[in-house]
C-alpha cells in the first residue's frame, strides 16, 4: 500500500508540476532572412516570391517549460510582379531610358518591399530533450507599424526606385499579425543558450486600404541567435515523501 502512494504521488507530481523546471526573465537577439509573398484575389498580375529579412529583440518569462515573449522586430516584405502595368507609379520621368516617356500604359518588372516594426506576443512550451537540448513551438499575434516601402520599377533600363505616392498613401499604417515559430535550443549553460527558429509570420488584417483590400503579406524566414537568461529564480521542489512520513 505504501508503494502504491508513492507511485501515486510520483506520477501526480509529474503531470502538474515542473519540479526542476526554470523561472526566470530572458532576453533574445536574432536575425536571418527567407521568403516572402502576398495573398492577393484582386491583382490580375501574378505575383512571385521575394527574399525576406528580419531581426528581433525579445523579452521573455520562463515559468516551468512555459514561456511568454514579446519585444520588438523588424521585418522586410514583399513580392515581385513580372510584366505589370505601370499606370499607379507617378514618378515616370526617372523610367524615361526604358521608353516609357509617352507611352499611355507601360509594362514592366515590379519588386516592392514592405517594412515593418512588429511587436508580437507568443506563448510557448518547451519540450527538453536530453540535457542540452530543447525545441519551443509558440504560437501569438501582433500589431506592426508599416514603414514607406521601397518600390524598384524595371521598364528597360536596369530597374530604379520610385517615389510611389500610391502605396504611401493607401498603405495602412497599423496592421495585425498572426506567428508561429519552432526554436531549436542548444543549452550552453543554464544561463545561455543559442538556438535556429524557422518562423511564419502573416499579416491577417489589411495592408493596402484601395483595389487590393484582401492583400496580405506573410514571409517564412530562419533566425539565428542567442538566449540570455538574466534573472533567475530557484525552482521549487516538492518536500520528500520521507521528510513528511519519517515512519512509512
Amino acid at each position: 500500500m505504501i508503494y502504491l502512494k508513492r507511485i501515486g504521488l510520483a506520477l501526480f507530481v509529474s503531470l502538474s508540476f515542473t519540479a526542476n523546471g526554470q523561472e526566470g526573465i530572458y532576453l533574445k537577439l536574432h536575425a536571418g532572412g527567407g521568403v516572402t509573398n502576398t495573398y492577393n484575389d484582386q491583382s490580375t498580375t501574378p505575383v512571385i516570391y521575394n527574399s525576406a529579412k528580419q531581426a528581433a529583440v525579445n523579452i521573455g518569462f520562463i515559468k516551468g517549460n512555459w514561456h511568454l515573449e514579446t519585444g520588438i522586430e523588424y521585418i522586410e516584405t514583399g513580392y515581385k510582379m513580372e510584366n505589370a502595368s505601370l499606370y499607379i507609379y507617378s514618378n515616370f520621368n526617372i523610367l524615361s531610358s526604358g521608353g516609357t516617356t509617352g507611352v499611355s500604359n507601360p509594362v514592366g518588372d515590379v519588386n516592392l518591399r514592405f517594412k515593418h516594426i512588429l511587436v508580437p506576443v507568443a506563448l510557448g512550451y518547451n519540450f527538453k530533450s536530453g540535457k542540452h537540448w530543447a525545441l519551443i513551438p509558440m504560437v501569438g499575434t501582433g500589431l506592426s507599424y508599416n514603414l514607406n516601402p521601397t518600390i524598384i520599377v524595371d521598364a528597360g533600363n536596369g530597374g530604379e526606385k520610385v517615389t510611389n505616392t500610391y502605396y504611401q498613401t493607401n498603405q495602412v499604417r497599423l496592421s495585425v499579425w498572426a506567428t508561429a515559430r519552432l526554436a531549436a535550443e542548444y543549452n550552453i549553460t543554464d544561463n545561455l543558450a543559442v538556438f535556429l527558429q524557422p518562423q511564419a509570420n502573416m499579416i491577417v488584417s489589411k495592408l493596402v486600404e484601395k483595389y487590393r483590400t484582401d492583400s496580405k503579406n506573410f514571409a517564412l524566414t530562419a533566425t539565428v541567435g542567442v538566449r540570455f537568461l538574466l534573472k533567475k529564480t530557484p525552482a521549487k521542489h516538492l518536500p520528500k515523501w520521507e521528510d513528511e512520513h519519517p515512519s512509512s
